[in-house]
């Protein structure tokens, strides 16, 4: 969401990240002052085109990880973090207007010399909003209220910002009213969850299960409906992670009916996300009062991936299937900007596509005619919308088209387009962000439909549809050749059909026979055909990238996810990884002795554990903030010891990894540093919160300890760089633009090629990195 077009079209709002932040006092701040931060910059669009115009200027981070206007066009609302790493967010608001007559970010205004300063929407500084652990994100407009939002609160910013309330805040004044309680709120309610949480439990132990009770669940999802009336949830158990959907069939109606209900034996973590604000369960009201729409998964034996179905909302009945694909989880979801009706879907199993939801109007009156004489066929919105959706993949060839935001009056898209190499539409380079003016569109003879590229705004309309690329996120990419990315499949030694993503150097760049396997973290997440920086890095520099979604990853229907769990992260998991590296080695794309392993998070477990247990397939690791420890064998808490998280963690370690210390022990990486016999390298967070940064000193420790005893040369090359002010990941453009420099250093030397000359220090200049000394 980098570039959206406010509600009514009156402006359009970006982040941009540069090398010199002017503050409102008008002096500029070098590389050491706002360089290389994303700030918020608008521009008009009516009554007239304006000029950009910067309206944040933090000069230390990014000044948010999500962005959006209110209804009403007169404010910008913003999610941050309260402090860099620490995953508590407050919620910020910029106002556009000081009143109708005198617009603070008008042209014609003295330049802007003195913008409106944010304002923190969240006046409790121990609470957090609106994202939590996972989860969607919990943040809403409110229909005939655009001066209110509605979004998630918790008080208890860790253990229980899983556990949400739900509070409308009041944008011109802060205050703050909680509309619904979470039962674990109160200590009354936490105390009878707890209680009848054991007593279920105890019985089924007692009776072996015979009898039982349904344990009781907290709600971790909230959903409301278009006048801002919570009418759904979602709720898990603490004991079984069972979950259920359940609604209000009217907003005066106080009693829950459940409608859908999912075991975790058959939970898509695709519903729930791998991060907060990533989560894609939905519950939506249609406008009619009669139905409601859920995103779900586990309806029926025949369908393995999610799907969006609607039930009757007064008998929980499912009436039908809106949406569903038999190879792709669904994985985004376009709503109508007037009636918030999901109108069209996105999958992703080799590449992205989007699939438009059937209307009642196309069930009723599919062939019906108009005009019986003229032969007219009536058309519907969702064959329109058909009609657009295939003249955008005709105008974006080989890209995936991603439809970021929509006008209220739905004149006017805010399209997103990405390859994995440069592309014409796009000036030369990867992406690019469009604005897609919808002007005369309407069913046509033409399949698909005419869309002219035109280059600059247009203050006068166009005769029919028109595209204009208003920015490309990476202009200066246009001058280079780049590594092309395809999907390529690997049949694991079971049997499993295991699809990867190989990138290769550009033609201009020879084939060294080196290469990377980069495994993504979560590990309930995935990799994507795209364009991706680091795999670019590195294709640039002659190495080829392989990413792997191993068993487990999502977006692939439940069955694919649970083969990943129960314990299989040990396994199944770690022998899919060394396939893929074998594959690579018998089809040509990598030599034996020159392949490298790179990760984060569980990513970076996979990394060690590959260096622990395989010590001889790889020639070097890199790990950033590595899980190192698991199971009963891990001293600090999960996530700031939250239950629910706790349960999860034994749900995928295993039972006998999370209650056996020494069968945990026997699959952490930190116990067995004495197997490595290739360099690693190291990168962690100062403040992490989810993966303590001890444990990688550790592992650094012992490393430098059997080096001296030993006097093992091949471990000299090992690296450790921490970094001051980052959390579970590095977020900072100078650092991570310094951690990508060693890192490229790094996997350079070991991999025996030409290694590059430190970036230019003004790039890097004010990075909290702190190189730890190996000897």
């Amino acid at each position: 969401d980098q570039l959206r077009i406010s509600p009514r079209g009156t402006y359009l709002a970006w982040r941009e990240r540069t090398t010199s932040t002017k503050n409102p006092e008008g002096s500029s701040e070098g590389s050491g002052g706002g360089g290389g931060v994303l700030n918020l910059w608008i521009q008009h669009r009516l009554p007239k085109l304006g000029h950009p115009r910067q309206i944040t200027f933090e000069k230390d981070r990014d000044i948010c990880v999500h962005f959006r206007f209110t209804s009403d066009d007169k404010t910008i609302l913003y999610l941050r973090e309260t402090k860099n790493g620490s995953e508590t967010y407050h919620l910020y608001a910029i106002d556009m207007s000081g009143d109708d007559d005198n617009d603070d970010y008008n042209d014609d205004n003295n330049k802007n010399e003195n913008p409106p300063k944010p304002r923190d929407l969240i006046t409790d500084p121990k609470m957090t909003c609106a994202m939590g652990f996972v989860g969607p994100l919990h943040l809403w407009s409110v229909r005939n209220k655009p001066r209110h939002i509605l979004t998630s609160t918790s008080r208890g910013a860790g253990k229980l910002s899983l556990f949400w309330d739900v509070s409308l805040i009041n944008i011109d004044t802060a205050e703050r009213e909680t509309i619904m309680r979470n039962d674990l709120s109160t200590w009354y309610g936490l105390i009878r969850f707890i209680v009848l949480s054991f007593l279920s439990i105890i019985l089924k132990w007692i009776t072996g299960g015979r009898w039982k009770i349904n344990p009781p669940q907290a709600t971790v999802m909230w959903f409301p409906d278009l006048e801002g009336n919570i009418r759904g949830r979602v709720r898990v158990a603490i004991t079984d992670l069972s979950s259920s959907f359940s609604v209000l069939s009217s907003p005066t109606n106080g009693k829950w009916k459940t409608i859908h209900c999912i075991p975790w034996e058959e939970m898509n973590f695709t519903l729930v996300g791998s991060l907060g604000g990533t989560g894609l369960a939905r519950v939506d009201f249609t406008p009619d009062g009669k139905y409601v729409d859920v995103h779900a998964c586990h309806i029926s034996v025949e369908k393995d991936t999610t799907s969006y179905e609607r039930f009757d909302i007064i008998t929980g009945e499912r009436l039908k299937t809106l949406a569903h694909n038999t190879t792709s989880d669904i994985t985004g979801f376009v709503c109508n900007p007037q009636t918030s009706a999901v109108e069209i879907v996105m999958h992703d199993y080799e590449k992205p596509t989007m699939e438009c939801i059937i209307t009642e109007d196309e069930d009723n009156h599919k062939h019906e005619k108009d005009d019986k004489k003229s032969g007219d066929v009536k058309s519907s919105s969702s064959s329109l919308l058909r009609l657009e959706l295939k003249s955008l993949s005709v105008a974006f060839p080989n890209m995936s088209v991603y439809i970021i935001n929509r006008t209220l009056n739905d004149d006017i898209w805010v399209i997103y387009g990405e390859g994995d190499v440069g592309q014409v539409v796009c000036g030369g380079s990867p992406c690019g962000y469009f604005i897609y003016e919808r002007h005369n569109v309407k069913n046509t003879s033409a399949n698909p439909m005419p869309i002219t590229v035109v280059q600059k705004q247009q203050e006068q309309q166009q005769q029919g549809p028109s595209l204009f690329m208003f920015c490309s996120p990476r202009p200066e990419l246009a001058k280079y050749q780049l590594g092309p990315m395809a999907p390529v499949h690997i049949t694991a030694r079971d049997g499993e059909d295991i699809l990867c993503y190989l990138s290769t150097p550009p033609p201009s760049t020879p084939n060294t026979g080196a290469l990377v396997l980069i495994i993504h973290g979560g590990p309930q997440t995935r990799d994507y055909w795209c364009y991706e920086p680091l795999c670019q890095l590195l294709c640039n520099r002659g190495m080829s990238v392989l990413r792997v979604n191993y068993r487990g990853s999502t977006g692939f229907g439940t069955k694919f996810l649970r083969k990943g769990l129960n314990g299989t992260v040990f396994t199944g998991v770690q022998d899919d990884i060394e396939d893929a590296a074998l594959h690579a080695i018998s089809n040509g794309w990598a030599k034996r002795d020159r392949i490298a392993i790179f990760g984060g998070s569980f990513g970076g477990y996979c990394a060690l554990h590959a260096m622990t247990f395989k010590p001889n397939l790889y020639c070097c690791a890199v790990a950033i903030c590595p899980v190192t420890v698991v199971g009963a064998a891990e001293s600090a808490g999960s996530f700031y010891g939250s239950p629910l998280v706790k349960q999860y963690k034994r749900k995928l370690w295993g039972d006998e990894v999370f209650s056996n210390e020494a069968a945990a022990r026997a699959v952490s990486p930190i116990f067995h540093v004495s197997n490595i016999a290739r360099p690693v390298m190291l990168v962690h967070g100062e403040d992490d919160p989810r993966v303590p940064m001890s444990h990688s000193d550790r592992v650094i420790d012992d490393l430098k300890r059997r080096s001296k005893e030993k006097g093992n040369h091949c471990l000299s090359g090992c690296e450790y760089i921490t970094f001051a002010d980052e959390g579970h990941g590095v977020r900072k453009e100078k650092n991570i633009l310094y951690m990508y420099d060693k890192v490229e250093q790094f996997l350079c030397r070991q991999l025996d090629l030409p290694v590059v000359a430190n970036l230019e220090e003004c790039w890097t200049h004010g990075n909290s990195a702190t190189i730890r000394d190996m000897d």
